[in-house]
């Protein structure tokens, strides 16, 4: 997940620095569900294990 924010959520945040656009905006909000979704996926993998 660290690499993925990295060469991810990097670039798209840079983009919207230099040109703010719904679009693009757009882009980063999905990609934040996607993320968000694999989180907590990954958070009630771990609770299991415990």
């Amino acid at each position: 997940m660290l690499a993925v924010t990295g060469l991810v959520f990097a670039p798209l945040h840079g983009r919207l620095e230099r040109a703010a656009s719904k679009p693009a905006l757009l882009v980063l909000v999905r990609a934040n569900w996607l993320r968000t979704t694999a989180w907590t996926a990954q958070v009630a993998c771990a609770a299991t294990l415990v």
